[in-house]
């Protein structure tokens, strides 16, 4: 009929139209890497300054748990992730994590050996800015600028 070549025709467009913004939104494999680093990144930087701010008279051994648990896996997404980026960019947070992973082991370490009531306050407060430092050389320089991390 007379009416069937305009509603094909917009039946058309509104297809192309349709593919055209789902292939121009549509998140690289990279882009998706880098997001899930970025967002882990910033959790990273909360539990850091979380577990920095700890003293003796707020901890708690679940809070403590819980952020180091969280650090734990924000690691492991960033080790997840970082193969998916272009090599340059992966060397960097590749190295830039182990090293960050390193140091919480090692901070962990030091905490746990001939920790008293005596002491506690102290190294607490010496892990905290172990893991702050840390923090600030390793994964802190890495670029997330323009990086949307929100859910």
């Amino acid at each position: 009929t007379r009416f069937a070549m305009p509603d094909t025709l917009i039946l058309l467009a509104v297809v192309a139209l349709g593919l055209i913004v789902f292939f121009v939104t549509r998140e690289s494999p990279e882009e998706k890497a880098l997001q899930a680093i970025c967002k882990s990144k910033a959790d990273i930087q909360t539990r850091v300054g979380d577990l920095a701010a700890t003293t003796i008279t707020n901890f708690t051994l679940d809070g403590f748990k819980a952020n180091v648990q969280g650090i734990n896996n924000d690691v492991a997404t960033i080790r997840a992730n970082y193969k998916e980026l272009n090599p340059d960019r992966k060397q960097e947070i590749q190295a830039a994590n182990q090293q960050f992973a390193d140091s919480v082991t090692s901070t962990l370490k030091s905490l746990g050996t001939s920790l008293s009531i005596d002491n506690a306050t102290q190294k607490l407060t010496d892990a905290g800015q172990q893991l702050v430092s840390s923090y600030r050389t390793t994964l802190a320089p890495v670029d997330c600028a323009g990086v949307d991390i929100s859910d």
